[in-house]
């Protein structure tokens, strides 16, 4: 099993950023300035992507407006990929987009944030006897409870849910053990419904403290679905998500644990629609055939299995 991160913050705010500049554009190029905000929407049913945006524009409003209460995010437009991957650079991630034209057809946007969550007592690597703590083998570290103001729920899991204060107040590191591989919205999904027992549960107070993993990952995070996500400006234009990229770091350990994220996309303008794939009639189907002028029933109806689709092709007088 490999690890997986996730995260739509970054998301959001590389395309609030984004409709900032369409709007600067609009103001630029038509010299008006627009009312309202722009909506991003999903591509057609059937298409790549399609479920994953649903869900991502479902959490977009709730999302932008919290992120006033997330100081550590920051964002940037820029007219290059270069100018869009030296920030990358600056900010110590590997991920890059693919060049364009300079043309105003594109623009870039990046957004970062690095988050620091510090225990309120620095974790023991070793215990009363001298000896290292271990977890399988490797390097571990203990809080106390009392020390570390660390709580324990029941959350209906079989295993508690772990909740560690930061020193900033209202900031707190979670975790449950978990046997089944989680990644992208169902990890997001499942997070959200541990959080919500966390109101209703009650807390466990049979432990003295606890043990944890050191933890240092760093993984490009496969995004692509995010491609072709439109939005239409006041001037009719479709704007479009042509690139798409996210890479995420996290590294915990005695004295607390650390988030990094980066969110990189291409926005391409585009005068016509986004061309859209065929629907591909590939399962079990009903079909009738009806005329207008006949309203009662249908002339024909049939239930086809797609285990009786043809061999090969049909003609009109092939029966």
């Amino acid at each position: 099993m490999t690890a997986a991160a996730f995260d739509i913050t970054t998301l959001v705010r590389a395309l609030i950023e984004a409709n900032d500049l369409i709007k600067q554009i609009i103001v630029e190029e038509r010299g008006f300035i627009p009312e309202g905000d722009l909506e991003w929407h999903p591509v057609n049913q059937g298409q790549p992507g399609h479920t994953e945006q649903v869900m991502f524009v479902q959490h977009f409003k709730p999302v932008n407006a919290d992120l006033p209460n997330f100081g550590e995010l920051k964002a940037w437009a820029r007219w290059t990929a270069e100018e869009c991957n030296k920030i990358l650079t600056e900010h110590g991630f590997t991920i890059r987009l693919e060049a364009w034209p300079y043309d105003r057809q594109t623009f870039g946007v990046v957004a970062i944030y690095d988050l620091t969550i510090k225990w309120l007592v620095k974790g023991s690597v070793k215990n009363d006897l001298g000896y290292p703590y271990l977890i399988n083998k490797r390097p571990a570290f203990h809080l106390g409870v009392s020390e570390a103001q660390i709580s324990f729920y029941d959350v209906g899991r079989g295993q508690p849910l772990v909740r560690i204060p930061g020193q900033k107040s209202g900031d707190y590191v979670c975790l449950i053990k978990w046997i089944r591989p989680l990644t992208g919205f169902e990890l997001l999904d499942e997070v959200e419904r541990l959080r919500a027992h966390l109101r209703t549960r009650r807390t466990l107070y049979q432990w003295g403290g606890v043990i944890l993993p050191n933890i240092l990952l760093d993984e490009e995070v496969d995004i692509s679905w995010l491609k072709s996500l439109w939005t239409k400006d006041e001037t009719g234009q479709i704007w479009w998500v042509s690139q798409a990229k996210m890479q995420a770091k996290f590294a915990m350990g005695p004295e607390g644990a650390r988030a990094r994220v980066a969110a990189a996309m291409a926005v391409t303008r585009e005068a016509v629609s986004i061309p859209r794939p065929d629907y591909v009639v590939d399962d079990n189907i009903i079909l009738w055939m009806e005329r207008d002028s006949v309203t009662s029933v249908p002339l024909f109806s049939a239930y086809v299995p797609k285990d009786n689709f043809a061999t090969q092709t049909v003609g009109l007088d092939s029966f």
